[in-house]
């Protein structure tokens, strides 16, 4: 099991307070011979015009390396990842990343991070870590 962000608590927090049912921490799933693990995957029934519910797969990135360059595109990376394991195996969860809000208003304001967050149809989560609690949905 690969090694939990240091944001990982804030994150699950945040989403059980906005009303998700956490279903699954670390989730490996297998893809032939190899696996790909998902932070978090979370469920929340629906109250709209129709009925159902929506199902997330939630990827925990801090940015705390030398090279935000590098953050980013390792996170847009594995998001995209994670994003065609899903398409495939579990076609009705969507994935998101999650960031802190500090992030979100540094890294991803800048035209790199921009640019790949709308080219590769990044869905972004936006925490307030400190508070444990969702800011925002980018999609």
């Amino acid at each position: 099991m690969p090694a939990r962000d240091s944001y990982h608590q804030a994150v699950k927090a945040a989403r059980i307070a906005d009303g998700w049912t956490i279903t699954a921490e670390d989730d490996t799933i297998p893809v032939g011979l190899q696996r790909v693990s998902i932070d978090l995957q979370a469920e929340r029934d629906l109250i709209t015009a129709y009925q159902g519910s929506e199902k997330i797969a939630v990827e925990v990135k801090r940015f705390v390396g030398a090279s935000t360059v590098k953050d980013v595109r390792d996170a847009v990376g594995q998001y995209a990842l994670y994003r065609s394991v899903l398409r495939r195996l579990d076609p009705e969860r969507v994935p998101y990343l999650a960031i802190d809000h500090e992030t979100a208003h540094t890294t991803f304001v800048k035209p790199l991070a921009e640019y790949l967050v709308t080219d590769e149809h990044v869905l972004l989560v936006i925490i307030d870590i400190a508070a444990e609690r969702m800011v925002e949905w980018r999609k």
